[in-house]
């Protein structure tokens, strides 16, 4: 399932790595704002293993056969409660992935979305399913992570970085850190946690 077709707040940037890594282990690539609403559900009603960015997208699991596996990775913070509920009302076999990276507020960036195939949590996942050749990870990688501003423009790209839409004012920049206090502030840091990686079999 993926938004790479998207624009404007809607996107999120590095989805095509990891688009790339699944397709290149068997996963079909749809655009449901390519397809009619009868070929979504079918697709759905045929589905063995649904993935994509968590969005409104990955609601037409609700179409899906109760009990496949989900991988749903994440762009942000915010957990989704809406996919969770779902997810438990399906009895899906769940992964859900903290692949996110939050951008440095001195870049300004209107539309902060972005995900990666190079964070840890991302590649243990990717490892665990067998689509890359497994490595040894410790705790001191997890601690450190992607970060880092150096870390960020090394993984995207400065040149990319500078050509995303900009906050252009005093206000929107203020709207954004709200919002931003708002996701890291909520009271379900425990939540959170659990919710980096989990990997269950059901």
């Amino acid at each position: 399932m993926s938004r790479t077709k998207l624009s404007g707040s809607k996107f999120v940037i590095g989805e095509k790595e990891i688009e790339k890594i699944f397709k290149n282990n068997g996963f079909k690539i749809i655009y449901p704002e390519q397809l009619t609403i009868r070929q979504q559900i079918g697709l759905m009603k045929n589905c063995k293993h649904l993935a994509g960015i968590v969005g409104t997208a990955l609601h037409l699991s609700l179409f899906a056969k109760n009990g496949i596996e989900i991988t749903v990775i994440y762009r942000t913070e915010d957990i989704f409660r809406a996919q969770i509920k779902i997810n438990e009302m399906k009895n899906f076999k769940c992964n859900y992935v903290d692949a996110h990276i939050n951008f440095p507020e001195r870049f300004n960036v209107k539309f902060p979305f972005a995900v990666s195939d190079k964070k840890i949590y991302t590649q243990k996942y990717l490892m665990d399913m067998g689509f890359i050749p497994k490595f040894k990870i410790n705790d001191v990688d997890f601690l450190k992570d992607i970060n880092s501003e150096d870390d960020i423009v090394r993984i995207i790209g400065l040149d990319k970085i500078k050509k995303l839409p900009k906050l252009n004012s005093r206000g929107s920049r203020i709207k954004m850190r709200l919002l931003m206090f708002a996701t890291n502030f909520i009271p379900i840091k425990s939540i959170r946690r659990n919710m980096r990686y989990k990997f269950t079999n059901r």
